[in-house]
């Protein structure tokens, strides 16, 4: 039997999932609507993030008594609200110096996306996730 993934583990698989289902939705907002990049960016990032709270409570940072919390969702979407606003402030930066094509477009948000990625987690890990004390 292989061993068990780690915390951090099991944060990059379900990051890199919920990152290419993000990354699919906001090209899709880009190309078929013509969203503005930050704000393709910014519509993918809340949809999947939402459904990533589920992923977290109950695998990532998974305990005994794991099960859906109030309280932690809330924190989470604050969380959630942090890494937005520097995914975002990224995002509208690059493009205000460069309004980029499709290919482009994906490397904005891929920057975005992994400045977002760290301050996520390090709220998660450490503020939303915490075992009671």
């Amino acid at each position: 039997m292989p061993p068990a993934v780690n915390q951090p583990g099991r944060y990059l698989i379900a990051a890199f999932g919920a990152f290419t289902l993000d990354l699919v939705l906001a090209m899709i907002l880009r190309e078929a609507l013509g969203l503005p990049v930050w704000l393709a960016a910014g519509i993918s990032f809340i949809v999947v993030g939402v459904g990533a709270y589920f992923v977290h409570e109950h695998w990532t940072f998974r305990r005994a008594e794991s099960r859906a919390s109030a309280g932690r969702f809330v924190r989470n979407m604050a969380a959630l609200a942090a890494a937005f606003t520097a995914r975002i402030g990224v995002i509208a930066a690059m493009e205000a110096i460069y309004d980029p094509e499709a290919l482009l477009a994906a490397v904005y948000i891929v920057i975005g996306a992994g400045v977002s990625l760290t301050v996520n987690f390090l709220l998660n890990r450490f503020w939303v996730f915490t075992p009671p004390k």
